[in-house]
Order: C-alpha cells, then structure tokens, then sequence
C-alpha cells in the first residue's frame, strides 16, 4: 500500500508536466497555424491585384499598388519562415509597377531594382525552381543589365525547367528580344527554347512568331527550324531520282 502511494505521488508531477508540455506544443501549433492562415490571406490578397494587371494589360494606380504591396508584405512578414513563392510573386509586382510611364527615371530604375532583388532573393531560397531564374533573367534584361548575373540566369532556368513551357516561352522571349547582346551559348540556348515553344502546339507557335515579327527575327527563327511550316518557306526536297541517276554515272 505505501508503494502504491509512493508511486501514484510520482506520478502526479510526471503527468503535469506532459499536460503541461502538450498545452505549449498546441499553442505553438495554434499559433504557427495562426500565422500561415494569415500569411495566405494576405498572398491571395496581392495575387489578385497581380492577376487583374496581368488579364488587363494594364499599369496598376498608385492606390492599387499600395493596397497590393502592403498586403504582400504582410504575407512575407506573418509567414513563419523565408518563402521564395511569396518573394517571386514579390517580383512581378515591382515589375509591373516599373512600368510606370509618369515616375521619374530615377523611380524606374528603383523599381527595376526591387524587382531584381526580389527574383534573386527568390532564387536563393528556391535555387532549383526555373520560374525564379527566368524571372530574374527578364528583371535582368528590363533593367539593361546583360551581365554575369543575367547568363547564370538563363542558364540556370533552361537547366531547371527543360520541359516547362512557361520557361520556354519567356527564355526564348528574353533571348530574341537581346540577340545582338548574346554570346554564342546565350544564343544557342534562346533557338533551342525557340524550337520547343514552336514544336508545342500551332498556337505557341504562331505566338512565337508574333513576337519575331516584331523584332525582325522571322527568318533567323526559320533558318533555324527548317519545318517548312507558315510562315517559314517550305523545305526544297532533293528528288531521289537525280540522286540515283547521279549515283549510277
């Protein structure tokens, strides 16, 4: 009997304790929960600003801006740890507020500079998501800045993102639109993103060539393809019989 009480006294603070430990581990649950919740609500927030420059091709208002970016902050700052989604979606909004025709230059460059420090903090914390990169390669390129930084950015995008067609399209965007800038490497990866893009499906093609079009790049893309599809020329095919005629003299 004594042992018994012994033992049941024992148990008392042994089972406070893990009450107490499981109370602490649901608030800390409750409150790391609290703050994703929150984090997502001002995310979804922001990306509907962003969606809505992006369906109207349109440069959001000084108060849209404020009200989207204040909510994409609060969803950077609220998410427990760093996020590179959260810090990519970060970059398309300052590039869309770069395109502000009213600022000063001096405003642009600044924004253009948000906007590459966000797709470069973004891939930092996601350095195999080819999105990230491409990003960053284009805020590169918007901001006339063809250096080292902007190669290892294609580079990276078209390693990570082979397949991905949204890569494509914007690597061989980007690649087109600062031909004459490219090196031999920049130049043969912008083809072969041109060739997937244009082998995916006859609108992505017909949209690639809308885009060379614009930039004089039609026979440069057709020289290259050899397809004989509209718009390119149609291949001239060698008749077999001159080839054995020639073969058997």
């Amino acid at each position: 009997m004594h042992y018994l009480t012994h033992r049941h006294a024992l148990a008392k603070p042994v089972q406070f304790t893990l009450c107490l430990l499981v109370l602490c581990l649901s608030l800390s649950m409750l409150l790391l929960g609290g703050r994703v919740l929150l984090a997502s609500l001002n995310q979804y927030r922001a990306s509907s600003f962003l969606t809505d420059w992006e369906k109207k091709r349109h440069i959001p208002s000084e108060k849209a801006w404020q009200v989207a970016e204040q909510a994409m902050h609060n969803a950077i700052d609220w998410y427990p740890s760093a996020n590179g989604a959260y810090a990519e979606q970060l970059g398309y909004m300052w590039q869309w507020r770069s395109y502000d025709a009213n600022p000063a230059q001096v405003s642009i460059k600044e924004h253009q500079q948000q906007a590459i420090s966000a797709f470069r903090t973004a891939a930092e914390l996601r350095p195999t998501w080819p999105y990230a990169w491409s990003g960053l390669a284009y805020a590169k390129l918007v901001a006339d800045e063809l250096d080292q930084e902007f190669a290892d950015a294609m580079q990276n995008a078209a390693h990570y993102g082979p397949s991905r067609i949204g890569v494509n399209r914007r690597l061989a965007e980007i690649g087109l639109i600062s031909w004459s800038k490219l090196d031999t490497a920049l130049r043969e990866l912008t083809l072969e993103q041109a060739r997937r893009v244009a082998r995916y499906s006859p609108p992505s093609r017909a949209q690639l060539f809308v885009l060379a079009a614009e930039l004089q790049s039609v026979d440069l893309l057709c020289q290259h393809l050899q397809d004989g599809i509209k718009p390119c020329a149609p291949v001239q095919k060698v008749e077999t019989s001159s080839l054995n005629s020639t073969s058997v003299r």
